[in-house]
């Protein structure tokens, strides 16, 4: 694939990371600014689809915004029909969502036993549940846009994302966590700011996978 614009962000140590993240951040602001409102109606149909499927859905339409910022890279105007492709990457998608579950479990056990035990919500449950989503979220950071990007079955796309994730495993972690508490603050604002922060997030994704599968090509393989 040739990325026409928004070139790669060199890869960097210490201090460099965090400057790495803001740089993805930036383009990908730059990436949905430029067509805010198909973007905000791809995120408005990803969090409907998401609600009404029970969640079923989530992963396949996050797919779909991954093929928007893949085309949007290539020069190509992004469309909404480029989510259907997601949903038609659905066993991919779902494995990979169903992997994330699975995962959570022994965090979410906790959060339900400090519950019962305190009668009440727990801080220290909420805190083993942030933590288990933290934990089980960074290797499988990059495994959607690689379903969007290379069409890759749902064990193939963990396997690619993990050898990626696991070269920069820190800001991985780091860019996990910044995501999360950006998807919290469009949720707290009025549940709109979503519709805002669900594409700039996605678009980071696809831009951390951009410049890490280009630093480490063998690693994806």
């Amino acid at each position: 694939m040739t990325w026409l614009r928004w070139p790669p962000i060199s890869v960097g140590e210490g201090r460099k990371t965090l400057a790495r993240l803001r740089g993805w951040l930036a383009g990908a602001w730059e990436l949905v600014g430029a067509d805010l409102p198909i973007f905000s109606l791809a995120a408005f149909l990803t969090i409907a689809g998401t609600l009404l499927s029970a969640w079923t859905l989530a992963v396949p339409l996050t797919v779909g915004l991954c093929v928007m910022f893949l085309e949007k890279l290539q020069g190509h105007k992004p469309q909404l029909a480029h989510l259907a492709e997601g949903l038609s990457r659905f066993p991919a998608a779902v494995f990979i969502w169903a992997v994330y579950l699975v995962g959570l479990m022994p965090f979410s056990a906790i959060h339900v036993g400090t519950y019962t035990l305190t009668q009440g919500a727990s801080r220290w449950g909420l805190l083993a549940e942030a933590i288990g989503h933290l934990v089980v979220a960074t290797p499988l950071l990059l495994a959607a846009p690689l379903v969007a990007h290379r069409d890759l079955g749902g064990r193939e796309a963990i396997g690619a994302s993990w050898r990626l994730v696991r070269t920069v495993l820190p800001l991985a972690f780091i860019t996990v966590s910044v995501l999360s508490l950006l998807l919290i603050l469009g949720l707290f604002a009025c549940g709109v700011g979503i519709i805002l922060t669900l594409p700039v997030a996605v678009g980071t994704v696809v831009l951390a996978y951009r410049d890490i599968a280009a630093s480490c090509p063998d690693a994806d393989g």
